[in-house]
């Protein structure tokens, strides 16, 4: 396992779970359907890792002002404590990936993945 999987697995994340916490992070409370759409994910997967997440004391469901069926999922003072730790552990592997490469090699990489993953999208 590597480095960065060490680190993630002592703070009891997976890419999964990490990316869950980024996108909470990033949009705020959410619904489990937000969520499914934020990371293109599916409904079931989604479920189990909010569930594991909850479990963990990382997020926590609560409910929707006005809508007493739905349920937003949130950060818990947990929850963005581990996630500051996770982004410590990624930009650190990040730096020691990427590290060498110049300014506009990184943008250009990076806008090639967002290139593949949103031809992965449209296919799918």
């Amino acid at each position: 396992m590597s480095r960065s999987g060490q680190g993630m697995t002592l703070l009891g994340l997976d890419g999964r779970r990490f990316g869950v916490l980024m996108a909470l992070a990033r949009v705020g409370p959410a619904t489990q359907s937000r969520l499914v759409t934020e990371l293109d994910g599916d409904k079931s997967t989604m479920m189990r890792t909010v569930d594991e997440l909850e479990e963990a004391g990382l997020a926590e469901r609560q409910a929707v002002p006005g809508d007493r069926r739905a349920r937003a999922v949130a950060l818990t003072a947990l929850g963005r404590k581990r996630l500051a730790e996770a982004r410590t552990i990624a930009d650190d592997v990040a730096g020691r990936l990427f590290g060498d490469m110049a300014a506009g090699e990184q943008l250009a990489l990076r806008d090639l993945l967002a290139s593949v993953v949103g031809r992965k999208k449209d296919a799918g």
